[in-house]
């Protein structure tokens, strides 16, 4: 196969990178030749990917359970699962079945599907909270209907967003700031938006500050807005709420509520969400609903084995990473909480880089946005094999030095389009 001069799936290459680096990044294009030749294609029809991968740009064709595999027949362990909305796996059958069944029905129609009641209902069983639900297209419109009945519910238009979201309209608070509770009694906004465990670093470390914002909020006529889009139906089926104990007036929810196809919903108290309040139209994705139904209803059925099996498998993983880290000195950790982490790497982007790099090589899939997520479907072996590739890609950053660049030299570094030099392949061990 012939591969245009100057083209790499990997997008930006830093000069930092070491010899190991190259020739983990070698052996990928080795075995991905056809994730490489369709990025280059893709490069002549399509915009530039917002977001380019830590390593290489994949291009899956068939997934189950906690894998996916690419063009080329590579398998990944898939720590990414869908953005966190895969809570059972990849294709999980009881999922796959409602799909199938409901692309034989019919699939725009424009109207009510069916099944729009009993989703609703359970979501509305995900928390004492949930009094009144409207599903949505997507999370995002359903943080815009929570912005828009907050404001017309409180007679106010200020919205302080303490969210990773960026599209709110509101004005972005510190996260964990006592200041803004103080803040928020002196000069009440509409509401604030809050993610109860910030997908970007989830700790318990605010739990504290959560529930004293809250109480301030409701002393101070302010509606309290979760973004549950990540933690909804993943750190327990009532989402980070019941894990944590702290219940808002309105909450986000995500593609999990589609059984991760294209859905989204927004639900709380029923005086707030009575009345009309504008928003996008919903065009009733029968097929969404009919996965996410099956899928709540499987997550129900099987919440009290499910969740202590994912809250377990997260907090090993993370367990082992940091005993690793601290065993070696290796300035770098895994943050999580239940099924959800991500690891934070002491001022070394390029350390961080060539990481997710050397994992890849070794089938270890996490997307651009460098947030994990675990499955139901994730057998130990898959487990254990995950922290066993990932102490051996701290070993090498190590051993390529870049856990010693600072970080102002790692910012300096020159990014460049360059064709790795063939080195011979990096040794890999076999997925379990």
């Amino acid at each position: 196969m012939t591969y245009t001069a100057g083209y790499s799936p990997t997008g930006l290459i830093r000069e930092a990178l070491s010899k190991k680096s190259d020739r983990a990044l070698s052996a990928l294009e080795t075995r991905t030749g056809h994730s490489w030749k369709l990025a280059i294609d893709r490069a002549q029809v399509l915009p530039e990917p917002a977001e380019l991968p830590a390593a290489l740009n994949l291009f899956i064709r068939t997934a189950a359970g906690a894998r996916v595999t690419d063009l080329d027949g590579n398998a990944f362990i898939d720590l990414s699962m869908g953005y966190g909305a895969q809570v059972l796996g990849h294709n999980h059958p009881v999922a796959r079945d409602a799909v199938l069944a409901q692309a034989e029905r019919g699939w725009d129609f424009g109207l009510p599907a069916a099944d729009q009641v009993e989703l609703a209902r359970l979501i509305q069983a995900a928390s004492p909270a949930n009094e009144r639900v409207m599903l949505v297209n997507s999370s995002a419109d359903a943080l815009a209907a929570a912005i828009s009945r907050a404001q017309m519910f409180t007679g106010r238009e200020a919205v302080a967003v303490f969210s990773a979201s960026s599209d709110t309209g509101g004005e972005a608070w510190t996260y964990g700031d006592n200041a803004a509770i103080t803040r928020l009694r002196r000069d009440p906004p509409a509401a604030v938006v809050v993610e109860p465990v910030q997908t970007a670093l989830p700790t318990l470390d605010h739990v504290a500050w959560l529930a004293d914002l809250t109480a301030a909020a409701r002393a101070a006529g302010v509606l309290v807005i979760f973004d549950e889009t990540y933690t909804g139906f993943r750190l327990a089926f009532g989402g980070a709420q019941e894990l944590l104990g702290v219940m808002p007036d309105l909450s986000v929810y995500g593609r999990a509520v589609g059984g991760g196809l294209p859905l989204g919903a927004l639900a709380g108290r029923a005086d707030i969400m009575q009345g009309r309040a504008p928003q996008a139209p919903f065009h009733g994705n029968p097929i969404s609903i009919a996965a996410g139904v099956a899928t709540l209803r499987e997550l129900l059925a099987q919440r009290a084995a499910v969740y202590p099996k994912l809250n377990e498998a997260g907090r090993k993983l993370a367990e082992d990473f940091n005993a690793l880290c601290a065993a070696e000195r290796l300035p770098a950790a895994m943050r999580g909480v239940g099924s959800m982490f991500r690891i934070v790497f002491e001022a070394a982007p390029a350390a961080e880089t060539a990481f997710y790099l050397f994992a890849l090589s070794r089938s270890i899939f996490i997307n651009a946005s460098k947030t994990g997520f675990l499955s139901a479907a994730h057998r130990a072996a898959e487990l254990d094999y995950a922290a066993s590739a990932f102490a051996e890609s701290l070993r090498d950053v190590r051993d390529d030095g870049l856990f010693a660049l600072n970080s102002a030299r790692a910012k300096t570094a020159h990014m460049v389009r360059q064709q790795p030099q063939r080195r011979g392949d990096i040794r890999r061990g076999e997925l379990p």
